[in-house]
């Protein structure tokens, strides 16, 4: 009777163990990045089909980016590999004038196949994990990166480690947080950095200009001369699989038969 006893309170325990893991969330990643011609538009949407393996669940996300009131975003160059900057009037299309930001936030979440699991498919929006930056010349820089509220990184000279300015690069905010020298959206150019920002998950993302105090290469003759190139977004899916559900029903079910 104790070992049939210890054998119930086992299945209870590996059932509520189980059925306990079914609440956890599965994290699903994505890189957003533009691979057309050129674009000029106030506002930009990036689209993407995502599936959460584990539960099955398919959802569709919307995010835009928008220049600030009176500017456009401006793609520059070819026809694939675009990186966004700011036009305004008589300006150029990176970001380099005062004033000028791009803000990107999740415009819909629409769940187009909810794995069987009806009204408990859940995607929620976790935010922002990181943008990368497109430098012309990544020596007379300055920018940041904000949440709409608060910096979350800042810098003013290069951000490259072995360029010519490097000794006078400031980095106010977020040190430590920058990766120069990564592939963007281009499988060719490696004159990106990296904003990790995923220790945050912003939901809004503004990426904007700062006044270069001065110095350096490039500046102050042709200072700012920087675009935006990917996105990385998370989202967390609930629930997780039906059978785990049905594994951990199953294993009390069995101690139980043994009663």
């Amino acid at each position: 009777m104790k070992s049939l006893s210890r054998l119930g309170l086992l299945g209870a325990a590996l059932g509520i163990f189980l059925g306990g893991s079914i609440a956890s969330a599965g994290i699903v990643t994505e890189n957003l990045f533009y691979d057309a011609g050129n674009k000029t538009a106030a506002t930009h949407d990036y689209t993407a089909s995502l599936t959460d393996v584990a539960t099955g669940i398919d959802f569709d996300v919307v995010v835009t980016i928008a220049a600030q009131a009176g500017g456009d975003l401006r793609t520059n160059g070819g026809t694939s590999d675009r990186e966004f900057g700011v036009r305004t009037a008589g300006d150029n299309a990176a970001i380099s004038s005062a004033g000028e930001s791009v803000t990107a936030t999740l415009t819909s979440i629409n769940i187009t196949n909810d794995g069987g699991h009806g009204a408990a498919a859940s995607v929620v929006f976790d935010g922002f994990t990181d943008v990368i930056l497109f430098f012309v010349g990544n020596d007379g820089d300055a920018g940041k990166v904000t949440d709409g509220t608060s910096t979350l990184f800042q810098w003013e000279g290069t951000l490259d480690p072995l360029g010519a300015d490097a000794a006078d690069t400031v980095i106010s905010v977020g040190s430590g947080l920058q990766t120069y020298g990564v592939v963007g959206e281009s499988s060719v150019n490696t004159n990106n950095a990296q904003i990790d920002v995923s220790g945050t998950l912003p939901t809004t993302l503004v990426t904007e200009f700062v006044a270069h105090s001065g110095g350096g290469t490039t500046a102050p003759a042709d200072p700012n001369r920087w675009r935006i190139d990917d996105f990385g977004v998370q989202f967390t899916v609930t629930p997780e699989p039906a059978s785990l559900a049905l594994l951990g029903m199953g294993a009390m079910m069995i101690v139980r038969r043994r009663k």
